[in-house]
C-alpha cells in the first residue's frame, strides 16, 4: 500500500483511543444523567393518572373520577351513601359515585404544573400547583392492578363507620 493509501485508511477508521474515549464519553453522560429513564416513565405515569382524574372532574364524569379512586376511598364513598339513603328513609337512594359531584362547582384553581415528589413501591405523593404558583396541595396515589389510582385525604373522603 503506498503512503497515500494508508493515510487515506488511518482517517476512515476510527482509532481505538477514539473509540473507547466515545465509549467513555457516551457511559458517563448515560450515567449522569437524571431522572433515569425508567424514573422518567414512572413519573408520568403518576403525572398521567392525575391528569385524568382532573380531566374527568372538569367534564363532570363522575363514573371515571370514581373509576380513579383508591379501593379504600371508594368503599368509604360506599359506605356514606348507604348512611345517606338510609336517612331518607329508604325514600332516595344514593350512588357511591353521586357522592363526588364532581361538576357541581368551579374549580377555585387553574392547574399550572404537576409535581412528582415521590413514588417508593407502590405509593406515590405529588403537588398540583396553580397556574399563579402561588396555591398547592399534595395529593397521594396508590398503584392498583398496575395503574394509579387517586386517594382522597381524611379531611375530603366521608368517613366510613
Amino acid at each position: 500500500m503506498t503512503r497515500q493509501g494508508e493515510s487515506a485508511t488511518r482517517r476512515s477508521l476510527p482509532s481505538a483511543t477514539s473509540l473507547s474515549l466515545s465509549a467513555l464519553l457516551l457511559s458517563t453522560l448515560l450515567l449522569t444523567s437524571w431522572p433515569p429513564l425508567g424514573c422518567q416513565q414512572r413519573d408520568q405515569a403518576v403525572e398521567d393518572a392525575v391528569r385524568a382524574f382532573l380531566r374527568a372532574a372538569a367534564i363532570g364524569d363522575d363514573q371515571q373520577v370514581y373509576a380513579l379512586l383508591t379501593p379504600e376511598t371508594q368503599r368509604a364513598l360506599q359506605s356514606q351513601a348507604k348512611l345517606a339513603s338510609a336517612q331518607t328513609g329508604g325514600r332516595q337512594r344514593f350512588a357511591a359515585q353521586s357522592l363526588l359531584a364532581a361538576s357541581l362547582t368551579p374549580p377555585r384553581h387553574h392547574l399550572g404544573h404537576i409535581e412528582v415528589l415521590s413514588v417508593e413501591g407502590d405509593r406515590a405523593r405529588v403537588k398540583l400547583i396553580d397556574s399563579t404558583g402561588k396555591a398547592s396541595e399534595q395529593w397521594s396515589l396508590l398503584r392498583v392492578e398496575g395503574g394509579w389510582r387517586i386517594e382522597l385525604p381524611e379531611a375530603v373522603r366521608p368517613r366510613s363507620k
